[in-house]
């Protein structure tokens, strides 16, 4: 049996940095979708895909650092950029004998 369990969209709004003068405002539509099914009265299925988003900022503690062993500057950048993901997830969870559980997912 096929059980839609959940689905979701929507915008997720980003932060907005202000700093000397510097406005950063950013963001990304993400979604998910999940879905179940069962084989048998023990053995089920699932499967998951989404997305992910992280804005991006200000590097607060942002120094240029020198490296001991070569003498070189190493820059550290005063911003970060946004970061976007998609994920996905197959599974099953299993109970094949009563007080014996098995799972299993991949990533």
């Amino acid at each position: 049996m096929l059980s839609l369990v959940d689905l979701t969209f929507g915008p997720v709004a980003g932060t907005t940095v202000i700093s000397e003068g510097t406005v950063l405002d950013s963001s990304y539509f993400t979604w998910a979708a999940f879905a179940t099914y069962e084989f048998t009265d023990w053995l089920r299925g699932f499967v998951r895909a989404g997305s992910g988003f992280r804005t991006g900022g200000l590097n607060t503690d942002a120094r240029d650092n020198v490296n001991p062993n070569t003498g070189l500057v190493v820059e550290v950048p005063d911003f970060y950029d946004e970061e976007r993901a998609v994920s996905y997830e197959l599974g099953f969870k299993s109970e094949p004998r009563d007080g014996l559980v098995l799972n299993g997912t991949v990533y």
